[in-house]
């Protein structure tokens, strides 16, 4: 029977990175949903309406099939981007969660990119263009008239607040990795690495002692004339 691996002669393979990622992604997303209820009802808007329209601007009309759709894609985004983190910070020493302080800086970094690089384009050239398309075409005085009505006019409240709910989903989404990852010993490659690295003290301190060794020899040699 082979000896079971020691954690300290251990390195984290991708499926490794990609399971713990994607617990991380979904654990960090199901906390940031109830901020996105709150939210909408702060606002004064119906349940679901933010996952509503995402599912209305990807074609699917109905309201509860529209809300379930942005739901499942609100989950599914949260695992993709656990995913993508836990893969960098396995494999870029800096970035490594091996600290809480970088688990929760690494994430809330994460967070303020992932609202940059995907909510402000997605919010912009997707959800607005479908909420002044229902303006249009909704009668009059309907509830969906109303609510794209409102959700245009706030639309700046609705990016900065979304900056924060990517503020909180960055800082779980690192706890969460910190805590997956804190029982693991040193990754193979930096220990060998660090007892690579030469010791001056070391080195200085053998220079008297090989001097010592062989002054003593000297008067021993025989001598040539």
């Amino acid at each position: 029977m082979q000896p079971s691996q020691s954690t300290d002669n251990w390195r984290p393979t991708i499926l490794d990175s990609i399971k713990s990622g994607t617990v991380c992604g979904l654990v960090a997303a199901w906390a940031i949903f109830g901020l996105v209820l709150a939210a909408g009802a702060q606002l004064g808007l119906p349940p679901g309406t933010f996952y509503q329209m995402v599912g209305v601007s990807l074609g699917q009309n109905a309201e509860w099939p529209a809300i379930y759709l942005g739901f499942v894609l609100h989950m599914i985004t949260g695992a993709i981007i656990g995913i993508v983190y836990m893969i960098i910070s396995d494999r870029v020493r800096q970035l490594r969660t091996d600290s809480t302080v970088k688990a929760f800086g690494t994430g809330v970094s994460t967070g303020i990119v992932v609202w940059a690089v995907l909510f402000i384009p997605l919010h912009s050239f997707l959800i607005e263009p479908t909420l002044q398309n229902m303006l249009l075409t909704s009668p009059a005085g309907s509830p969906m008239h109303l609510t794209a009505e409102r959700l245009i006019q706030m639309s700046n409240s609705i990016l900065y607040g979304a900056l924060a709910i990517h503020f909180v989903f960055g800082a779980i989404l690192g706890l969460i990795a910190r805590i997956a990852t804190s029982s693991r010993g040193p990754i193979i490659g930096e220990k060998e690495s660090e007892a690579e690295k030469p010791d001056k003290n070391n080195d200085a301190s053998l220079t008297p002692n090989v001097g010592r060794y062989i002054i003593p020899i000297l008067p021993s040699l025989p001598c040539c004339m």
